[in-house]
């Protein structure tokens, strides 16, 4: 069940997203489209909106469900350099950001005689710098950050597929007000962060339908190899999306760029 503040949180940013899309679509009918903002502002108003909404949530909300799991996790990798939870709890580490009690999330213990956590290590290590840094808030950003990237490539597909700069805000306002991206934009969960890499992917397969002879440096095909490669780290159910998303890429890529790009988008996730 989603806190009533968070909905209501939710529904204020859904609001204000609608209203900047409104605006950007009645431009789009009155101005030539190569002159209104694109990519860049879609990621802008996104991060903004959300940091709104996560500002409200932080201090009126906090953690809820498995949020603090995670974070006990970037502790135990900030703190003890691994991810054995059991001491972060016995010491109560998470009282920095979780008022209650929080017994550690685990299943059996592992054959080391140790407790894992049952959540994925992804989105812990993710926000480890910034919860360094800046604690609960640091991490809130990295997501917020994370999330307006996976937005903006959003409009960038929307744009290329289509060479409407309406449809592209229409689709980035259609994404932007759904869930889970407006209940989950700015907590810590593994859903929203994972976007950004599944619409790497779909830009990157976008591209090649539009402009399939078009040369592209070998750092694009590791990054993007790199990005669906940590897709299970975030959620093992993330698994089933990385590899179907990763034999689409690496077929399209074969027939437009060649077997050596095809290396560099599978070198990360093989090793």
């Amino acid at each position: 069940m989603v806190p009533l503040e968070i909905q209501h949180n939710a529904r204020l940013a859904a609001g204000a997203l609608v209203a900047v899309a409104a605006r950007a679509v009645n431009g789009a009918f009155t101005f030539n489209a190569s002159h209104l903002p694109g990519r860049k502002t879609a990621c802008a108003v996104a991060f903004a909106v959300y940091l709104v909404a996560g500002y409200r949530s932080i201090h009126h909300v906090g953690l809820g469900g498995d949020e603090p799991h995670y974070l006990v996790l970037t502790q135990s990798v900030l703190l003890d350099h691994d991810l054995k939870i059991e001491n972060n709890h016995e010491r109560a580490d998470y009282r920095q950001y979780f008022g209650g009690a929080l017994r550690p999330d685990y299943l059996t213990r592992g054959v080391d005689g140790e407790i894992y956590s049952i959540h994925a290590p992804g989105v812990s290590v993710l926000v480890a710098p910034a919860f360094a840094v800046a604690g609960y808030p640091g991490a809130v950003v990295t997501v917020l950050a994370a999330v307006a990237l996976a937005l903006a490539l959003l409009w960038r597909s929307a744009w290329r597929l289509t060479g409407s700069a309406s449809a592209a805000w229409f689709a980035w306002a259609g994404v932007m007000a759904a869930a889970p991206l407006v209940l989950h934009g700015f907590t810590i969960y593994p859903d929203t962060v994972g976007t950004a890499a599944v619409m790497a992917g779909v830009l990157m397969l976008v591209e090649l339908e539009r402009d399939p002879s078009h040369p592209r440096p070998r750092w694009q095909w590791v990054t993007l190899g790199a990005a669906l490669a940590g897709l299970p780290w975030l959620h093992t159910r993330f698994v089933i999306v990385a590899a179907v998303l990763g034999v689409i890429l690496a077929a399209r890529t074969w027939r437009a760029a060649g077997p050596r790009a095809v290396a560099a988008l599978l070198a990360v996730p093989l090793v």
